[in-house]
C-alpha cells in the first residue's frame, strides 16, 4: 500500500438504507475520517466472484460505487479466469486485459492484473510493492541474499572459473526463493559464459517469478 493506506479483509460497511456487506478486499485512507469521526470509506475494492452469481457482483458493485467507493473489480474465478473492473457509466464489468497494470494513489507500485489471477505473480507484486515503499527489511533480506549468491559464485568462481561461479550463485538463488528450474534452463545457465549476461540474471533472479523471466532477454 502506499503510504497513509491500509488493507482490509471483508470489512463490512452500510452501502445503503437495507443494506450493508463486506467486499473481499478493500483499501482505505488509515485513521480516522475527521468527517464523520469513524475510518475511512473504502477507497478501491476488490471483489472475487466465485459461488456468487454475476449478477449478484454486478449488483454489489454498483451499491458500492453509489456509496462512495471509486474503483471496483471484479476477479472472476468460474468460467474463463479475468479481472474486470466496474464500470458506472455502462453500469457493466470492463474487462482487463492480462498484461494490465492497475495504477492508482492507493498503491505504492502498479498491481500486475495478472497477479490477482496467479498466486505466484501475487507475490512478485508484493515484493515489488515493498520496494517501491522501501521497506527496510524487506530491502535488507533482498541485498542479503544477493550478496550471499554473489559470494557463493565468487568463491566457487577462483577454482572453476568466474563465469561457472556466478552460474551457480544465480542458481542457487532461485533454489532458496523456491523457484523451479528446468534442466534445459540449469543447462543453460551453467552453459552461459557473458559475464554481463551473468550478472543481469543474477539481479532478475532475486524477484522473478520464474526461472523463464530470469532468462528473458528484451
Amino acid at each position: 500500500m502506499a503510504p497513509g493506506y491500509e488493507a482490509s479483509t471483508d470489512l463490512i460497511t452500510r452501502m445503503g438504507e437495507t443494506s450493508d456487506f463486506a467486499s473481499d478486499v478493500c483499501i482505505r485512507k488509515a485513521g480516522t475520517d475527521p468527517a464523520t469521526g469513524s475510518r475511512y470509506l473504502e477507497e478501491i475494492a476488490f471483489e472475487v466472484v466465485s459461488t456468487q452469481s454475476e449478477r449478484d457482483a454486478r449488483d454489489k458493485a454498483e451499491e458500492m460505487h453509489k456509496r462512495g467507493v471509486r474503483r471496483v473489480f471484479g476477479i472472476f474465478v468460474k468460467g474463463p479466469r479475468r479481472v474486470c473492473e466496474w464500470s458506472s457509466t455502462s453500469r457493466s464489468w470492463l474487462p482487463l486485459e492480462a498484461g494490465f497494470r492497475i495504477e492508482d494513489r492507493c498503491l505504492a507500485a502498479a498491481l500486475p492484473v495478472a497477479a490477482l489471477l496467479d498466486a505466484a505473480l501475487a507475490d512478485n507484486a508484493v515484493m515489488e510493492s515493498l520496494i517501491a515503499k522501501g521497506n527496510p527489511v524487506f530491502l535488507e533480506r533482498v541485498a542479503a541474499a544477493e550478496a550471499q549468491a554473489e559470494s557463493r559464485g565468487e568463491a566457487k568462481g577462483k577454482t572453476e572459473g568466474k563465469a561457472e561461479g556466478k552460474a551457480e550463485g544465480i542458481l542457487d538463488l532461485l533454489e532458496d526463493r523456491g523457484i523451479a528450474v528446468s534442466p534445459a534452463q540449469r543447462a543453460e545457465i551453467l552453459g552461459c559464459s557473458d559475464l554481463d549476461r551473468l550478472r543481469r540474471w543474477l539481479r532478475k533472479a532475486r524477484l522473478a517469478a520464474s526461472a523463464a523471466e530470469v532468462l528473458a532477454e528484451p
